[in-house]
């Protein structure tokens, strides 16, 4: 069996898993989200995390711009800069395959589903403000000459 096909195997099983357990997940987090915001610790704890958080961020660009330039040297290479193609288109089909069979029905699953109640805004989550989520779909390898991009993230 190949890769690609156990990884559609596994998303799909992943999928029905999600779906079966999205609505209950969502009914406890949205109690639990009450519970915590109404601490009065809560806003005390996020003034003195915030500038913890714009730090790390920092760090991450600083990392990030290094990874890149390191990965640039690399490339350089030819031996290396094969097996990285290699390595990318392969990457590139497992992350469109979980794209199209996981991430695009829970978007649209969340997409569907409605709010009964407007959360409050007071209550800020630094963890969802230090890790965006990627929603770029990867390029397909063509059968000819490939030529590879690197997709970045934006802080």
């Amino acid at each position: 069996m190949s890769i690609a096909s156990d990884v559609r195997s596994y998303a799909d099983t992943a999928l029905e898993q999600g779906k079966t357990t999205y609505t209950d997940l969502r009914t406890k987090g949205e109690a639990l989200y009450e519970r915590v915001s109404a601490l009065p610790v809560v806003e005390q704890v996020s003034t003195t995390v915030e500038p913890y958080v714009a730090q790390l961020n920092g760090y991450r660009t600083t990392v990030t711009d290094k990874v890149e330039q390191l990965y640039t040297d690399l490339k350089k290479n030819d031996q290396v800069a094969k097996a990285l193609g290699v390595a990318e288109q392969a990457a590139g089909v497992v992350i469109e395959t979980v794209n199209e069979r996981v991430v695009n029905p829970v978007k649209s699953l969340l997409d569907r589903e409605t709010v009964t109640e407007a959360k409050p805004t007071t209550a800020k989550t630094p963890a969802a403000e230090a890790a965006p989520a990627k929603a770029t779909a990867p390029a397909k390898a063509t059968a000819a000459k490939r030529t590879t991009t690197r997709r970045t993230t934006k802080a």
